[in-house]
């Protein structure tokens, strides 16, 4: 059903005014169900304000329903396969955290990595500083900057890669290789989330 939102805005309307109201939309048939929520996504997705969580949803069901990377692209007028990846991140956060996504307290798409950082600890005092108006990116700064206690960390492995081999791992990983020479962009985080989606997958491929 194309013109979908604007058929159920309709009827809601019509609902508050007691009055017929006539909404133009066209009824189509697919032979391709993967075609068929492609277009029902780009038509849809586009069209509303979506907060990041809710985004984030659009394109896990893009993805659960067949759509490729570049189709899901093209459908929610991302830049990149890395913004991609920026989203699906939200579904590796804690309940908590989620729940500040999905209230809207984090409208920066960039702070999602950041926000995963934050100790268990400190989420109450997050949420607080939140509700109280301070801004996101200035109290989850503030929280990962405060000093503490250097726990002992597991035993980590460096490898010396050139540039073109970082773009090579970059590109089979679905990430975006200009993203080396993206200041904003960490790509050592970039990648272990990367990694750590496609381990979730296959987990969940193998139940």
């Amino acid at each position: 059903l194309k013109g979908e939102s604007r058929w159920r805005a309709g009827s809601e309307l019509e609902k508050e005014i007691g009055e017929e109201i006539e909404t133009e939309c066209e009824i189509k048939s697919y032979d391709d169900k993967v075609i068929e929520h492609l277009d029902h996504a780009t038509e849809n997705s586009l069209r509303r304000d979506l907060n990041i969580f809710e985004r984030a949803l659009s394109i896990k069901t893009d993805k659960d329903n067949g759509l490729t990377t570049d189709q899901i692209i093209a459908a929610h007028g991302l830049s990149n396969k890395t913004v991609v990846s920026k989203y699906m991140s939200v579904f590796r956060l804690a309940k908590p955290k989620q729940k500040l996504v999905q209230e809207s307290f984090i409208g920066d798409l960039n702070l999602i990595g950041k926000l995963d950082k934050v100790a268990e600890d400190d989420m109450k005092e997050l949420r607080q500083r939140l509700e109280g108006g301070e801004t996101a990116k200035k109290v989850i700064n503030e929280l990962l900057n405060r000093s503490k206690p250097k726990q002992e960390k597991e035993p980590q492995y460096r490898l010396a890669l050139s540039r073109s081999q970082y773009s090579a791992i970059l590109s089979l990983l679905d990430l975006n290789p200009e993203d080396i020479d993206n200041p904003e962009e960490d790509i050592a985080e970039l990648l272990r989330n990367r990694l750590e989606e496609l381990s979730d997958t296959e987990g969940t491929d193998g139940q």
